[in-house]
């Protein structure tokens, strides 16, 4: 089983990238991927960019590409809150999807 591990951020990715041994750097589609393992695990690790479309063309590429059979989506997501700390980690209450969609008014005309 190979695994594809996808960040938003670079600074997301560091360690994990770092943490990859017999790697092989390969650039498909304006992205580079970092093939190897990780404790034992065969990964590929990339770094999507911003945004559903660089993470879907992203995602694509571990499938198609590099024979991916599961990914994960490492990274961070905002909340606004005065009982939050800095650095907290939190837990959706809501399902895949029914959380907000920061670009649901994006168009594709004009």
């Amino acid at each position: 089983m190979r695994l594809g591990i996808i960040g938003a951020m670079p600074e997301e990715l560091d360690l994990i990238i770092a943490s990859v041994v017999n790697k092989e750097i390969v650039e498909h589609g304006s992205r580079i991927f970092y093939k190897g393992e990780l404790f034992g695990q065969e990964v590929v690790v990339v770094f999507s960019r911003w945004g559903k479309v660089a993470a879907a063309t992203t995602a694509t590429s571990l499938i198609l590409e590099f024979g991916v059979d599961r990914i994960v989506f490492t990274g961070v997501a905002g909340g606004l809150s005065r009982d939050l700390a800095i650095r907290r980690a939190l837990r959706s209450e809501q399902g895949a999807g029914e959380g907000v969609d920061h670009d649901d008014r994006a168009s594709t005309s004009g």
